[in-house]
């Protein structure tokens, strides 16, 4: 994650930004990263694991670190916004609210569907963390405001984590279960 703001996370614009990795029938490695991707327009297939994801606008789809990822069917009007993030920052934010069980279900459940409120409101607030990151990512600026402009946007990112969470767990609703923190 290379940025003036030394964040633990990156956009990306697909298919713009994905070069030569997004055609069908890459297959390729995550290694030390993890993230979400929310389809704007188009479809494209995905298989981890022999277990095959047909991603449609308006659907978010987790990566994770280990994996491997074979795409294919990819529509012309394919689009989408793309975070990776560190995966010392997943796991500092999330231990915290997902016991090993959810983990585990989160990992062979790797796909959501939104409703149209919900994909404008992930979207928005894709959209407004990475306008952020674009206004402030400026050489000239002390170290202090520099630190705490990281924490700010590194803020916004543990939000849109927290809400995407948030939908997650209400769509696939598991028994409840006491943490121990």
């Amino acid at each position: 994650m290379n940025n003036k703001l030394d964040l633990p996370f990156e956009f990306g614009f697909l298919p713009k930004d994905a070069g030569d990795m997004l055609k069908a029938g890459n297959t390729f490695n995550i290694k030390d990263i993890s993230g979400v991707f929310l389809c704007t327009s188009g479809n494209i297939e995905v298989t981890i694991d022999q277990n095959i994801y047909k991603v449609h606008k308006d659907d978010l789809f987790f990566f994770i670190p280990s994996a491997f990822i074979h795409l294919s069917n990819i529509s012309d009007d394919f689009k989408g916004i793309i975070l990776t993030v560190s995966l010392e920052f997943v796991t500092e934010t999330f231990n915290n609210v997902l016991d090993v069980k959810r983990q585990l279900y989160v990992k062979n459940h790797l796909q959501l569907s939104l409703n149209q409120e919900q994909s404008s409101n992930i979207l928005r607030l894709m959209t407004s963390m990475y306008e952020r990151i674009e206004q402030e990512d400026i050489d000239n600026i002390s170290n202090a405001r520099r630190y705490v402009l990281s924490e700010l946007i590194k803020s916004l990112c543990k939000t849109l984590g927290l809400e995407i969470l948030n939908m997650y767990l209400a769509s696939h609703p598991m028994e409840d279960v006491i943490f121990d923190r």
